[in-house]
C-alpha cells in the first residue's frame, strides 16, 4: 500500500491496490461486515468540477436501482466528502483481454452468447438513464454466470484523455466512437459502437482497428479501417456494418446478435454480395495487426442481483398495411428535442392567425417524416439480412413513394383524433368565450370588441393558439404516432448530424419569432377549415 493512501476510508478498511482509473485508484477492502469489496478511492480534482461531482452522483444513484446479471451493481458511494469514493463488489472471473489471452478467439457460439448477453445488459443500463462510456473488452468480466458489465462513466476522468486533432477525447483507442472523435457528446449510439467493437475482438483475438500509436488508431478509426481479417462472412459483414462510421448506417444491435446466432447455428453464408470499399488492403491488414499489443492491466467490478428485462426481437417488414408502430431499433439517432419544439412554435405562431394551414401543414410534416422513418428502417432490415450495396441509397430513393402511401394511413389515427380535439376544444371555448358567458380581458378604451363577444381581440387569437396547440400534440403523441417521431429523428440527426438539427433549429426559430410579430389581434384565416359559427 502507498505511503499516502489511508489504510481506511468511509468505513472501509483497505487491503491492497487492484488497478488504477482515471478517477482514481481501485482497492481491495473489507467492510463493516467482513465481506471483500472494490472501492474506487477517487482523485482530489474531483472536488473542483462541479459538473463531474454532480454527472456522478446521478449516474451512481441510477446505477444503484439497476438490478441484472450482467450490469455491475454500485453498493456503497460518497461523492460529497474530501475522500470521496465509490463501492463495487468483487467479481471472481478474468476480463475478457486475460480471457483472449490464455484460451484464443471465442466460438462461434461462444460469441453469440456473449453478444446477446451484453446487449441486453447494456440495454438496462442505458434505460435507467446511465452511459458506459468505456466499453472495452477489459471493461467486461467473466464469470461462472455470464459476462458482467464493470467500469462505467465513473471510471473516466482527465487522465484517461488522449489527444486527437481535434482535442482531447476520453476514452480507449479503437473502442471509442468515430463521433466522439468529431466532437460529438457520448450517447447510447456511440455506447453500442464500443459494443460492436468489443464484440469483433472477442471474435478475433485482436482488436478490430490494430494496435499501436494512439494517433494512428484513432485516424483507421475516425476513417472506418477496421481489420476484420479471417472471421466468416456473415459474422464479418455484420461487425463491419455495425462499426461503420455514420451512426445511421450502423446496423442495429438485435440485428448483429441475429446474425452471429446464425452463424453459430451453420450459416455461414455472406450476409453481402459486394465489396466494402475502405482503402485498405489485406497487406495492410496484416501489417496493422502485428503491431504490438498492450494489455490495459487488471479490471474490478461487480456481481448484481437479477431481474427480468424485455425487449427481444425486432419488428418485420409487412408486404402490405401500416408499419408497425414499435418498427424501431436500437441504432436511432438520438432525440432531438429542442428541433421539434422549435418546429412546433413556429406552426403554433402560424396557427394563432392561420389555424387551418399551420393543421394542414403539421399532418403533411407527421408524413413526411414517418415516410423517411419507414425508408430507412427497410433499407436496415435489407442490410441486416443481405449486408450494404452500392446502390442502396438510389433504392432507398425509388421505394420512397410505397413509404409515403404507408405512411399516409400510419398518420390517420392520430390524425383523427387530433381533429376531433381541435373540434371538441374549440367548440368549448369558442361557446364559453362567445356570448359575454365568460369574459377574460374586456376590451380596452377605445378598442373594439373582438369576435368572442364582450372580449378583447387578443383572446381571440390566444384561444385559437392554445386549440392549434392541443390539435399539434395529439397529433405527435396520439395513437399509431411513434414512428412519427422516429421519423423526425432521422430527418432532424439522420445523415447531417448534428449540423443539421442546429439549422432546422435556428431556422424554425427565426421563422416562429417573425410569425409571432406578424400577429394581428383578433384577425383570422380559417381556410381550409370552415370556421366557427357566427355567435349570436
Amino acid at each position: 500500500m502507498e505511503a499516502d493512501v489511508p489504510r481506511e476510508v468511509g468505513g472501509y478498511r483497505l487491503l491492497g491496490p487492484l488497478g488504477q482509473g482515471g478517477m482514481g485508484a481501485v482497492y481491495r477492502a473489507l467492510d463493516a461486515d467482513g465481506r471483500e469489496v472494490a472501492l474506487k478511492l477517487l482523485h482530489p480534482h474531483l472536488g473542483a468540477d462541479v459538473d463531474a461531482r454532480a454527472r456522478l452522483q446521478c449516474e451512481v444513484a441510477n446505477l444503484q436501482r439497476v438490478r441484472h446479471p450482467g450490469v455491475a451493481r454500485v453498493l456503497d458511494a460518497e461523492i460529497d466528502s474530501s475522500e470521496a469514493f465509490v463501492v463495487t463488489e468483487l467479481v471472481d472471473g478474468l476480463d475478457l483481454v486475460e480471457h483472449v489471452h490464455r484460451n484464443g478467439p471465442l466460438e462461434p457460439a461462444a460469441l453469440a452468447g456473449l453478444a446477446a448477453d451484453l446487449r441486453e445488459a447494456l440495454a438496462v443500463v442505458h434505460a435507467a438513464g446511465v452511459l458506459h462510456r468505456d466499453l472495452t473488452p477489459g471493461n467486461v468480466m467473466l464469470t461462472d454466470s455470464g459476462p458482467v458489465l464493470i467500469d462505467f462513466g465513473i471510471a473516466q476522468g482527465i487522465e484517461d484523455a488522449r489527444v486527437t486533432s481535434a482535442g482531447l477525447v476520453a476514452g480507449t483507442p479503437g473502442y471509442v466512437a468515430p463521433e466522439l472523435l468529431d466532437g460529438e457528446e457520448p450517447s447510447e449510439q456511440s455506447d453500442w459502437w464500443g459494443w460492436a467493437a468489443l464484440v469483433a475482438y472477442a471474435a478475433m483475438g485482436r482488436p478490430p482497428f490494430g494496435t499501436g500509436p494512439a494517433r494512428a488508431v484513432l485516424s483507421r478509426t475516425r476513417s472506418g479501417d477496421v481489420v476484420l481479417t479471417g472471421l466468416d462472412p456473415r459474422t464479418e459483414a455484420a461487425l463491419r456494418s455495425a462499426l461503420a462510421v455514420e451512426p445511421w448506417q450502423r446496423l442495429a444491435p438485435d440485428d448483429v446478435v441475429v446474425e452471429l446466432g446464425l452463424v453459430a447455428s451453420g450459416d455461414v453464408t455472406p450476409m453481402r454480395t459486394a465489396p466494402v470499399t475502405g482503402g485498405r488492403t489485406r497487406a495492410d491488414d496484416t501489417a496493422i495487426l502485428h503491431e504490438p499489443y498492450r494489455d490495459p492491466g487488471p479490471q474490478t467490478g461487480v456481481l448484481p442481483e437479477w431481474s427480468p428485462f424485455a425487449g427481444e426481437g425486432g419488428p418485420e417488414d409487412e408486404p402490405w398495411g401500416v408499419e408497425p408502430d414499435d418498427a424501431v431499433d436500437d441504432g436511432e439517432p438520438p432525440r432531438r428535442t429542442g428541433t421539434a419544439l422549435a418546429v412546433g412554435l413556429a406552426l403554433l405562431a402560424l396557427g394563432a392567425t392561420r389555424p387551418g394551414v399551420a393543421l394542414a401543414i403539421a399532418a403533411a410534416l407527421a408524413v413526411l417524416v414517418r415516410s423517411v422513418g419507414l425508408d430507412v428502417a427497410g433499407l436496415r432490415r435489407r442490410w441486416a439480412r443481405r449486408g450494404a450495396r452500392s446502390g442502396d441509397t438510389a433504392g432507398a430513393v425509388l421505394t420512397w413513394p410505397w413509404y409515403l402511401a404507408r405512411a399516409v394511413l400510419g398518420v390517420v389515427p392520430s390524425a383523427l383524433l387530433a381533429a376531433s380535439a381541435v373540434v371538441l376544444a374549440g367548440g368549448v371555448g369558442w361557446w364559453l368565450l362567445g356570448g359575454d358567458r365568460v369574459v377574460i380581458a374586456p376590451p380596452g378604451e377605445g378598442e373594439a370588441a373582438g369576435a368572442l363577444g364582450g372580449n378583447a381581440p387578443w383572446v381571440t387569437t390566444a384561444l385559437i393558439a392554445v386549440v392549434v396547440a392541443i390539435g399539434l400534440l395529439t397529433l405527435w403523441f396520439g395513437p399509431m404516432s411513434r414512428a412519427t417521431r422516429t421519423g423526425a429523428r432521422w430527418v432532424f440527426a439522420g445523415p447531417t448530424g448534428r449540423a443539421g438539427a442546429v439549422s432546422v433549429t435556428v431556422i424554425a426559430l427565426v421563422a416562429a419569432g417573425v410569425l409571432a410579430w406578424l400577429i394581428d389581434p383578433g384577425y383570422v384565416i380559417w381556410w381550409p377549415l370552415p370556421g366557427p359559427p357566427e355567435l349570436g
